[in-house]
């Protein structure tokens, strides 16, 4: 839910959503989402002649939908060929302020961006650009699944996560595997990703939870 993505620059590891008929309630009958949060744990392992090397970034964030888009967001990374970090990231009061470690930085929003990093924050847009995905499936009780190469399922990792057709072949991954869960209401729960090649092993999990609890975020002093 976090929307800056330092780990959108995935170094390779060779260095050395309109689907009809289909499962739960339609974007039109599924409940309004206030507020949410959300974790995203991305993870690049290297496995056969890289094995050792990796690259983990993990976000968690509390989100405001409505009336006015808020956001409170905290990220980690580390990677074995690089220095760990971390940042804080909050909108409120139209303005994004920013700290990854020197200190808060400051912008005003537009109406235009802030649309946008409301699009990004609410579970049920990232469930609609799943489910607009060919190839989406039914597996179980409220799970589904689809299965391809950058080409079927890149228009959700480039929004859903910011990913790259490089992503995958800078690390000779050739296709990925999502599944997405539902609750009983129809929201999102949990969205999983999976791919590997001969040299990695790309694993994403992203949770959303406390749909509709009160959410109190304030700007950094």
């Amino acid at each position: 839910m976090n929307r800056r993505w330092t780990a959108l620059a995935v170094p390779a590891v060779a260095l050395s959503v309109a689907l009809s008929g289909v499962g739960s309630a339609s974007a039109a009958t599924k409940p309004v989402i206030r507020t949410a949060a959300g974790h995203v744990v991305i993870s690049y392992t290297g496995i056969g002649r890289d094995a050792g090397w990796y690259y983990h970034d993990s976000q968690q964030a509390k989100v405001v939908l409505t009336p006015a888009y808020e956001q409170d967001a905290t990220e980690q990374w580390a990677a074995s060929r690089a220095t760990p970090g971390s940042a804080h990231d909050i909108v409120v009061g139209g303005v994004n302020y920013y700290n990854s470690g020197s200190g808060w930085t400051s912008v005003k929003m537009t109406a235009a961006n802030l649309n946008v990093w409301r699009q990004h924050g609410d579970p049920n847009v990232s469930e609609a650009k799943f489910r607009a995905v060919k190839g989406v499936h039914w597996v179980g009780t409220r799970h589904y699944r689809v299965a391809g190469g950058y080409s079927q399922v890149g228009s959700f990792l480039a929004w859903e996560y910011f990913l790259s057709s490089k992503s995958l072949s800078s690390n000779q991954i050739k296709g990925v595997t999502i599944d997405l869960w539902n609750d009983p209401a129809g929201r999102p729960v949990k969205i999983s990703v999976y791919g590997s090649s001969s040299i990695v092993r790309l694993s994403i999990t992203e949770t959303f939870f406390n749909y509709n609890q009160p959410v109190t975020i304030t700007a950094p002093k």
